[in-house]
């Protein structure tokens, strides 16, 4: 129990850092929006698949939609998002701590929600 409460007290609202992007796009503008609006776009239905899975304790597709999230999370720049994904998917591969894997993909969801709202009021369609 105590570290369902270490993670849910590390609830966040962390910034997204675009420097990455940035750099891998050679500050191409046009392609930084394109890359972005797949992440705004696409991103929500691998939580929606995050979440369902949870819910029902598979923990092999926990681990597989932490995986697709990954790449996005580094290109968005959400450091401490994509470490926590990074535990998730560590956890559901080797069985271990999955007790805290529900509250970790709580914290995740809202923290990749809040930079999505965030990306959208960089890029407003």
């Amino acid at each position: 129990m105590e570290q369902v409460n270490r993670v849910n007290q590390s609830v966040s609202s962390p910034s997204v850092d675009l420097t990455y992007l940035k750099e891998m796009t050679g500050g191409d503008q046009d392609f930084m929006e394109s890359i972005i609006t797949t992440f705004v776009n696409d991103t929500p239905n691998t939580l929606d698949q995050l979440q369902k899975s949870c819910a029902q304790s598979d923990w092999l597709g926990v681990g597989q939609a932490a995986h697709q999230l990954k790449p996005s999370l580094q290109f968005i720049g959400l450091k401490q998002t994509l470490e926590k994904v990074k535990t998730i998917e560590r956890n559901c591969k080797e069985s271990s701590d999955l007790s805290i894997i529900p509250a970790l993909v709580s914290v995740v969801i809202q923290e990749i929600q809040h930079g999505i709202a965030e990306l959208e009021e960089l890029f407003p369609a």
